[in-house]
Order: C-alpha cells, then structure tokens, then sequence
C-alpha cells in the first residue's frame, strides 16, 4: 500500500474518532473512561479495506448509546462500549485473544487514574501468561472442546456438520498451542497460521497437518484429516494425557425460540459486514484456503446462534466452502449475507451505509 494510501486511511479513521468523541462529549461523557486504537492500525498490519478497532472501556451502561454499526463505501465498522470486567476477564488469561490488554494505542482517557487501572490489568495478565498451573487448565479446558469437536466430526451425517466441528477444532488447537508458547494472537485470524509457525514449541510435523487440514472437499477427508490432527496434538500433550482427555459430555436442554424483532436485528447486518465480508474476499486475493475457511466458520458460528435462539430461517455458509474455488466462497458468503438482509425487509429496516464518514456525522 503507497503512502497516499495510508494517508486517506488515517484521515478516515481521525473523521470516525471525532464523530465517536462528539457522541462521548454530547451523550456521556462522565461514562467513558478510556478509548484506544488496536487491531490492524495499532500493529500496522494494514490494508486498503482495514477498518479502524476502537476499545472504548466504560464504567456504566449509559454509554451502551454509543454501540452502533454503518458501513462506510465497502467498509464496514461496529463500535461497541465494554466494561472494565471484560478486560478483568481478559487479564485472567483463558485465551490468546488478549491483544487489546497488551497492544493499545491510546487516543482518549478521563483522567490518570483509568490509565493505571488499565496498565495494572497488563501486569495481571502477563503474571497469568507466566503463570504454568493457570496455563495448563486453561489448555485443558482447550483440549477438551478439540475433544468434543472431533467426536463430532466422527459421528456427522453431512459434510456442512463436519466443517464446523473441524472449524472448532482447528481454534482449540490453536488456543492450545498460543498458550503452551505463552502467546497471543496480536495480528488477526489472517496472520495466526504465520505466527503459529514462528512459534517454539510445536507438535512434530505439525504445521504440514495444520496448512493441509482445510483443503477437504468431503466427509470422509474431514475425518481423515481431523484424525491426523487429533493425534498430532494428543501426541504433543501425551504428558498429561489422562488430565486433558476428560468427558466434557453434558445433557443439553432445548429451549423454546423466540419471535425476533427489530431491536434484536438491528446493528446485526452491519456486524456480519464489518467482522466477516472484506476478510473473506482478502482471502481471494492472497489465496488464503485457511482465511476462507476460517470467515465462513465464524460467520455461520454466528447465523446458528442466531437460529438457535429466535424462529428463523437457517443459513447453511459453511456447507458451501470448497477450497478449491475460493472465489466462489466469497460468492456465497455474498449469497447469505443478503438473505440474512431479507430479514431486514421483514420490519423495513433500513441497512446503516453510508458513502462517507461526513455523511455519516451529519445524520
């Protein structure tokens, strides 16, 4: 990317912090204690479609006003407050996506105090990731979600159910593998597979298991692939073995759905938008199988958790991913996105998109 380049970003993105700033001054300004820049602006892992990560912590529910999603050109952008218990969480270790303790450019705090709050939840945390007893429970819990994942993958009746425990077993393993390196994903789920190879520690012969385990085209490749895996990382946690390969079955209950409404909808076509569309059509770019693989998985975790919850149409993405036509992937993502958007027609709800960052200040 050329300089002008970078520049028309940063200008956007300084348009976006004053739009965000003037809506902290004019809405609620005593409840925001402290905004940051992370993600891709903060490690400079850049692209033209990069969209600006503001952490924005808060110490009440009044600033939950700022919450919004909007696209702006092809961009898409969710603001989202959190309280200090989420970084509190964070701080404790569990996972390797723990970037926002550790790398933040901060551009906003109310005051020196909040600061040292936040500096002293970065020391807590980089005790925990020191911490071998903490560490080994949390890759024990890992562990056990790779295990369940892959009994899944053993009894599934179609290929779209495979993907999606090969999906969550690919994230347990590499969960298990940022923690036993004491690590972090610091440069998004496009970068893991390069981190992860410039790690220490790792399970022999892993990375050729690892870099091949998305190009499978049916059910019985998942299962071949998956059981490679499986014994890959059981060999490397051969250790202590019986700790980490305890049943994790528990009795589900099946809850009633609920109607949707609008108020449940809205921001959620934006999200899809600003999470998933621009990194699934980077991965056509860089012919990345693994970036392919891993939006339509993250995309369809969310369309089933909707499904899951209120009586809607299911949306089957991950059925569709072939790693062979990665094009076509980004095709169907573009496919379910709009037919997610129909719901949108149900209430005649509008999709917030706009052609500029003035236009959207101005509304």
């Amino acid at each position: 990317m050329d300089d002008l380049e970078k520049k028309k970003l940063a200008e956007r993105n300084d348009k976006i912090i004053e739009y965000v700033m003037s809506e902290v001054e004019s809405k609620c300004k005593d409840s925001v204690d402290l905004i940051g820049i992370g993600g891709s602006f903060c490690s400079g892992d850049i692209y033209e479609n990069s969209d600006l990560d503001l952490v924005i912590i808060v110490n009440d529910d009044s600033a939950r006003v700022l919450n919004k999603c909007f696209i702006v050109g092809d961009v898409g952008f969710d603001i989202y407050t959190q309280n200090w218990s989420n970084f509190e969480e964070m701080a404790k270790y569990h996972n390797p996506y723990v970037t926002k303790l550790i790398d933040l450019k901060i551009v906003y705090k109310n005051g020196d105090e909040v600061v040292e709050r936040y500096m002293s939840l970065q020391q807590k945390l980089n005790e925990n990731m020191r911490n071998n007893a903490l560490v080994m429970l949390s890759i024990r819990e890992h562990f056990k979600e790779v295990l369940r994942a892959y009994r899944e993958i053993l009894s599934a009746q179609n290929i779209s159910i495979g993907y999606r425990n090969l999906a969550d077993m690919i994230v347990g393993v590499e969960y298990i593998l940022y923690m036993a390196n004491k690590s972090y994903v610091s440069r998004g789920v496009k970068r893991i597979p390069e981190e992860i190879g410039n790690m220490e520690i790792l399970p022999e012969g892993f990375m050729d298991k690892y870099l091949d385990i998305t190009n499978c085209t049916t059910l019985e490749e998942i299962r071949e692939k998956a059981s490679a895996f499986m014994d890959c990382i059981e060999e490397f946690l051969s250790e202590n073995r019986n700790d980490y390969a305890e049943s994790t079955q528990e009795e589900e209950k099946e809850e009633e759905k609920l109607e949707i409404t609008v108020d449940d909808l809205t921001g959620t076509y934006e999200e899809i938008y600003s999470n998933w569309r621009n990194k699934i059509h980077h991965a056509v770019q860089i012919n990345s199988r693994y970036l392919s693989f891993m939006v339509m998985a993250a995309c369809q975790k969310f369309y089933d958790e909707m499904a899951e919850r209120y009586d809607i149409p299911e949306i089957d993405l991950i059925g569709k991913y072939n790693p062979d036509d990665l094009a076509g992937n980004a095709y169907h993502f573009d496919y379910a996105l709009n037919e997610w958007g129909k719901l949108y027609d149900r209430f005649n709800k509008r999709i917030e998109k706009v052609d500029s960052v003035e236009e959207l200040m101005e509304k």
